[in-house]
Order: structure tokens, then sequence, then C-alpha cells
């Protein structure tokens, strides 16, 4: 538990309680004392209202010791429920472990369901060395949970691991040995050695837990996740590969003999979406939304999997079953209004994206109903709705400045960008996004001094920045003769990052203005291997076409023109050498 400090008494809750006893002595309300002992109580509500008012000036002269022996004296002459949690935490931090365990004893009798309190007190006597007693409560809590209290075991597993005692964990696992037959035991062991990543033993201890209850859903999906990380002694030392296909049999396997678990196969389907089997993840989210055709999780899985594979009408009408079912569902209105924006149906995606109400995905929206006004009108008027999204943090306010440059440059408006990141920078003057931002505007612009003044300060902030040393270096290369320098740049962009296509790219390129053609035509194959790009392939086509090949240089540009018709330096280059 953290130090002790005033705000920790809560003086909220404290004015709170103080509110409550006035109102005690005003309507003569007993609450709860009737169910105290009459030693206990033998104080008027006066003498309540000194001891709380006592404590609450105790814990604004930062007096701990004072504020719980007024607080804790308040909590045993009105077990009140706050009154007496708040005395347990003040008790805690200030290690008075038995007046805790006392005090949480009370609070037992108001509440004696509440795990909390069980966890309280168990630590409590952790504290005081009465550690198996401590683990006896934490062993019936454990007892008293069922399947779908999975929360309760992780915060015993949290308790028990956050307790730097050798002697609690050695008790611990003879408690567990010799409670073999207490599958929720078992599984608190397992979080256990989750939390000290004792990765074969959380999976060890799984399959005890199902081997007890072999229903048990839970566990069976924890073995799958954690297969699907190669933790396994048939997938260990084997590529990423064998351990999804290890982790896709242990699902197979455990489906057949128990095909009514839909939690169990849901995660099976993203498992399988993960890895990028579209078709199986479709197949297995199909059987579930057969048994269970109001799925929201199924529905909303298959809308994304036909999204990815660009069946659009499709994944639109699962969307639209996950909204009926549920309209409120923020994500499902992202996803139908990029399919209407994809489809030109441009009000359509306005208006789901107006149904946004979520804070966790109300920023995305207002960003995609920018793009949407700046399609249907003009980019300045998206850029205008971005300037006047309120945020309250200096992350989203920089995420703004990013996505208004994103705007201005798919546009074309590399002088309106300029002066949108050069505002940003004159307000955050070393924030990463915005130097490298604004040295790929410079660069367009020709303004090199800018663009290297940038990218050295960028690399100054950030030495193993592998993409400004890729920028600059290809900058150099593209627009200068300085090309050993461009090549070092490059190179070690290269080095920081192996095999990236834009990095491999500008490997292609530099070697083709030293005359290095064969070289050249390598590495932008390589590039366009590893990613389908208009602007690679604007460069490997011109070198093609120089070294003669002219044909496989028209069929690579038609290729780009496909992925992206609208790209500007694939329409130059075709342009420029055809003329």
């Amino acid at each position: 538990m953290a130090p002790y400090t005033p705000a920790s008494l809560s003086i909220r809750i404290l004015r709170t309680i103080i509110l409550a006893g006035l109102l005690v002595a005003l309507w003569g309300c007993q609450t709860t004392r009737q169910d105290i002992q009459e030693d206990k109580i033998g104080a008027t509500d006066t003498e309540l209202l000194y001891n709380v008012i006592v404590a609450l000036i105790a814990a604004q002269r930062d007096q701990p010791e004072t504020a719980l022996e007024y607080l804790s004296r308040a909590a045993w002459q009105w077990p009140e429920r706050r009154l007496v949690a708040e005395s347990i935490k003040i008790a805690m931090a200030n290690q008075e472990y038995q007046q805790a365990v006392n005090l949480a004893q009370l609070l037992d009798t108001l509440e004696p369901d509440d795990y909390l309190i069980t966890l309280s007190v168990a630590k409590a006597k952790f504290r005081l060395g009465e550690i198996e007693s401590g683990l006896d409560l934490l062993a019936d809590l454990t007892r008293r949970c069922n399947q779908n209290h999975g929360y309760i075991f992780q915060a015993i597993a949290t308790l028990l691991t956050s307790e730097e005692n050798v002697d609690l964990f050695a008790q611990f696992q003879r408690l567990v040995e010799t409670r073999s037959d207490n599958p929720a035991l078992q599984m608190t062991a397992a979080f256990v050695a989750s939390k000290q990543n004792q990765r074969e033993r959380y999976v060890e201890q799984l399959n005890k837990v199902l081997a007890l209850e072999p229903d048990w859903e839970f566990p069976a999906i924890l073995i799958l996740m954690q297969l699907s990380f190669g933790s396994s002694d048939d997938a260990a030392g084997e590529n990423e590969n064998a351990a999804d296909r290890y982790a896709s049999k242990y699902a197979i396997e455990h489906l057949e003999a128990h095909p009514e678990q839909i939690k169990f196969r849901l995660q099976f389907a993203r498992h399988l979406i993960q890895n990028g089997d579209l078709d199986s993840a479709l197949d297995q989210l199909n059987i579930t939304l057969d048994k269970n055709p109001d799925s929201l999780d199924a529905l909303f899985a298959a809308g994304v999997v036909y999204f990815e594979k660009d069946d659009l009408d499709n994944s639109r009408d699962l969307f639209v079953r996950c909204l009926k079912l549920d309209p409120g569902n923020s994500q499902a209105r992202i996803y139908l209004s990029d399919i209407e924006y994809r489809q030109g149906n441009y009000v359509a995606a306005s208006n789901y994206l107006y149904g946004v109400t979520s804070q966790q995905f109300y920023l995305d929206a207002q960003i995609r109903l920018a793009v949407i006004v700046a399609k249907r009108y003009e980019v300045e008027s998206g850029v205008r709705h971005l300037q006047q999204i309120d945020v309250v943090s200096d992350e989203d306010r920089i995420h703004l400045i990013l996505q208004q440059d994103l705007l201005l440059r798919e546009y074309d408006r590399y002088d309106r960008s300029k002066q949108v990141l050069d505002r940003g920078l004159k307000r955050f003057p070393d924030h990463p996004d915005l130097l490298y931002n604004r040295g790929l505007v410079t660069a367009k612009l020709d303004l090199l001094e800018l663009h290297e003044q940038d990218m050295r300060k960028l690399i100054e902030i950030e030495p193993d920045n592998a993409h400004a040393y890729n920028a600059y270096g290809y900058t150099l290369a593209d627009k200068t003769d300085r090309l050993e320098e461009a090549m070092a740049l490059i190179k070690k962009a290269n080095a920081l990052l192996p095999d990236n296509p834009f990095i491999l790219d500008s490997l292609g390129w530099v070697h083709y203005r030293l005359g290095n053609n064969s070289k050249a035509i390598d590495y932008l194959l390589l590039a366009l291997g590893a990613r389908q790009d208009a602007e690679i392939a604007a460069h490997l086509g011109e070198v093609l076409w120089v070294t003669g090949n002219r044909e496989e240089a028209r069929k690579i540009w038609d290729k780009g023109t496909e992925w992206e018709p609208e790209n500007g330096v694939l329409k130059q280059t075709i342009e420029r050498l055809s003329h």
C-alpha cells in the first residue's frame, strides 16, 4: 500500500459521513447500531460527529495516528460501511494490522460476502505473521466463488505476489497440494504462476483445473491464449507458425469434446484472425452464430473478417445486426461509416459517425468526419473541423495537428501543411512526430536546409529512429549529389530496421543514383515484394525503363496505378519518362 497522505483519507467521503451523522442526529436514525454490542457503542450522536470532525482535521494536518484513532473510534460507535472501510485503509497504511483485522471483522458483519474484506483481513494477517490463518481465509474465499469469479482469483494472486515473503509462498504451495480437490484454489495457483512468469507451471495448473472441472471454459481459454505464444513443450524452440499450429490443434480437439463452448470457440476464431486465417475464422464464427444468432461478439468479429476480406455487403449486414442489438455500439458505427465511405455514400457515413457517443471512440469518429467533410466540400473545411474538436490532453492536441497535416498532404497542400506543423512545433518544439512530418513536407517543398535541421534534431532526440535516418538519406539521394552521405544514412536505417520495404526502396534508389542499376533493381524488387506501394513501383519502373526493359516497366507502373490511382510520384514518373 502507498504511504499515508492526507488525501488518502478521502476528504470527500468524510464530508459525506459528517452529513450522514447530522441526519442521524436530526432524525434519530439508528442505522446498524442495534446489530453491534452495546458496550461498543455507548456514544451520543454528538460524540460521533466530534470524532469524525477531529479525524478530518487530523488528516488535513497530516497527523495519521490521530486521524486513525478518532476515525476508528467513530467506526465502532457507528458501523457505517464507508466509515469502517476508510478506517481499515488508514490502519493498513499506518501498519496497525491488528486494528485493521478487528475493523475488517466488524465490516464483515455489515457485508459478509464482500471479497475485498477477506483480502484486507488476509493481508493484515500476513503482516502480523499469521500466514496459515490468512491463507485459510483465502482458501475458504475461493471455495465460495463460482466459475464466473475469475477476477477474485486474480485479486488473490495479486495479493499473494505483492507480499515479499518466502514463507508465504512455501505455505501457499503446500496448501495448494493438500487441497488439490479445490479447482478454484488451483485456478488461483495458476494466476500466481502467471504473475511470477512461470509459464509452464501456469499451463500445468490450468490443466489441473480442467481435470477437476472439464466443462469450465475459462481455464481452457487461458490455455489456448498461452499456447498461442509458443510456451508449450511441443512448440518450445520452434517458430511462431509451429506455435500457432499447436494452439489450433489444441482448440480443435477441445471443441470436439466441448462443442457447445461458445466463448472458447470465439477465442479460437480471434486466434485464427490474428494469424491471418480469415476463412477458418469465419467457419468458427458461423458455427457460433448458428448456435447463438444474437452473439454480439460473434457478429462483430465476423463483420471485421468480412471487412478485411473486402466483402463489404456481408460486413455491413453483420454490423447492422450489431446495432439492432446494441444501438450504442460505437465500434460498429465506425466500421459502418468506413464501409459507406469506401462506397461513396458520404451522407450515410457521416450519419453513423454522428451516433458515436463513446468517449473512447469519439476522437476517431470526429477525425473520420473531417475526412468526409474534406471529400464532400473542400480540404480547408475538413481542417477547420479538426481544429474545432475539443480535447483536454497534449497527446490528443498533437494527434489532431498530425491529422491536419495528413489531410492536407493527401490533397497535395504541402504549403498549408507546413503552416500547421510550424504552429505545432512552436507549441511542442521537440516532439518527434511533428519534426518527422515537417521533415517530409519540407523535402517535398525543396526546403532542404529546414529538412536537414529537423532530421538532425530528431536523430539527436531519438538516435535509434530508423525512419529519421531513412527520410534524411532518401532526401539527399533524391535531391542532391551528396550520395555517399545518403548511402551511409540509409545503411544506418537498414541496420536499425532490417527488411523494411521503405528503407529497401531508399537503398534501391540511392544505388540507382550512383549508377548501380543491377543492385538498385534487386533492392527495389525486395521492397515491392514486401509491400505493394505505388511509389516503390514508380522507382522500380524508372530503373527498368532506363535500362531498356520498358515493357516490364509499364507492367510495374500499371500495378502501381491499380494500387494508388492518384499517387503523385507515380504519375509524374510515368509522364516524365514517357515523353
